[in-house]
């Protein structure tokens, strides 16, 4: 079966343009061009759509509301804006569905990249499970505090960019947003955006306030999962600080440090959609089933699989995505010391977290990549600060 595509707009020439652009991918997509919003919720409401792709300024019925119904109605469908000239507050309602942003004037050579990217790995059928589960993530867990203590930051006279990052960096969720957003058509970089200093510096403290906001106010875990979730973010926090401490290279240091925060953004999502699932996972691995074992008999897929998923759909880099899919130490001789350094990272950070010593179950293929034999002694000594909180429990 085609994959199908619903386009909503309002200017009737808008869409016989995006039509001719795309007239012969018509054999390999179906495509529905709607230039009623009304009708295009009708339209959602009777068909399978595997993509809408909706403007933002419309009357009555803007993009924002079509692609939020979008998501409640058809979890599987990846949903993208077309972001001309728009006010903020349906940009911030936007941010909240949207997983992808393609700017206006729309060129025709980036829509179609952007169609054939993110349809392309749909005809797999773990993909297709793994897409239809993350469709409809609306809103990712969020640490309670990082608003508040945000809001305090700002109140002072002159709050620098880098206090700013310090604290959005605390939480693995309000990371990966922000990286989406700033991403995305919405801001037209030249070059992708891996960092979150580069990140906060771009888009300024004021709209770095509203993003947390949205994603705190709106995207809180609710009690029953915090345990897990507050696993998951000191987890990540300990793996982002390792990192910083021990990749002396620049661009290799970025995105290793934002693949820690963003390591286990697939348990994240099992957390947020299916708790009870993600418990009894839990339930099997302390029986001694492995986790991919346990997490494919659950859900179908694994963590990794839903995290890079996500990552895919919001078109974040694919030095970050490599690194991310490489945490648990699935590598090659030619993976990038990027890759290598993110699951030497968050593997010391899980023994720290356990009480085991930090080399235990390091792949020796990592280290290698990174002119190692073994865990050396300068790193040990280097990460003896950064692992005093848990001297208690962990081996240095």
């Amino acid at each position: 079966m085609k994959p199908s595509i619903l386009f909503v707009d309002d200017e009737p020439n808008l869409l016989a343009s995006v039509r001719d652009m795309l007239r012969k991918h018509r054999t390999k997509w179906d495509m529905t061009f709607c230039p009623n919003p009304d009708v295009a919720l009708e339209l959602l409401a009777r068909n399978r759509f595997d993509l809408v792709v909706s403007d933002m300024r419309m009357p009555r019925v803007d993009g924002a509301m079509v692609l939020t119904r979008a998501m409640e109605l058809q979890p599987h469908s990846i949903r993208v804006v077309l972001s001309g000239q728009t006010n903020r507050e349906a940009s911030m309602r936007a941010v909240k569905v949207a997983h992808r942003f393609i700017g206006k004037p729309i060129e025709s050579n980036v829509l179609i990249t952007t169609l054939e990217e993110l349809l392309s790995e749909r005809s797999n059928e773990i993909a297709r499970r793994v897409r239809e589960f993350v469709g409809g993530i609306e809103r990712l867990p969020s640490a309670p505090t990082i608003y508040l203590e945000l809001q305090a930051c700002l109140s002072t006279d002159s709050p620098s960019v880098e206090e700013v990052a310090e604290i959005v960096g605390r939480d693995p969720a309000i990371v990966a947003k922000l990286l989406q957003i700033v991403n995305s058509a919405f801001f037209g970089l030249p070059r992708r955006i891996t960092s979150i200093v580069s990140a906060c510096t771009y888009l300024g403290v004021a709209t770095i306030s509203d993003l947390v906001l949205v994603a705190e106010v709106c995207g809180s875990a609710n009690a029953s999962c915090a345990p897990a979730v507050d696993t998951i973010r000191r987890e990540s926090l300990l793996a982002a600080s390792i990192a910083r401490t021990l990749v002396n290279d620049r661009v290799s240091r970025e995105t290793t440090v934002t693949a820690c925060l963003l390591h286990d953004i697939g348990l994240l999502l099992f957390v947020t959609r299916d708790p009870e699932a993600h418990a009894a996972v839990a339930r099997r691995i302390e029986e001694g089933v492995h986790w991919r074992v346990a997490e494919v008999e659950r859900f179908g897929f694994t963590h990794i699989d839903a995290g890079l998923d996500l990552l895919g759909t919001w078109g974040l880099p694919v030095s970050l995505k490599s690194a991310v899919a490489s945490h648990h130490g699935d590598l090659a001789a030619d993976s990038a010391p990027a890759d290598a350094w993110t699951h030497v990272a968050t593997r010391m950070a899980a023994n720290a977290l356990a009480g085991v010593d930090v080399a235990a179950d390091i792949s020796p293929l990592a280290l290698g990549i990174l002119g190692a034999s073994q865990l050396r002694d300068e790193w040990r000594t280097k990460l003896m600060p950064v692992l005093a909180p848990f001297r208690d429990n962990a081996t240095p």
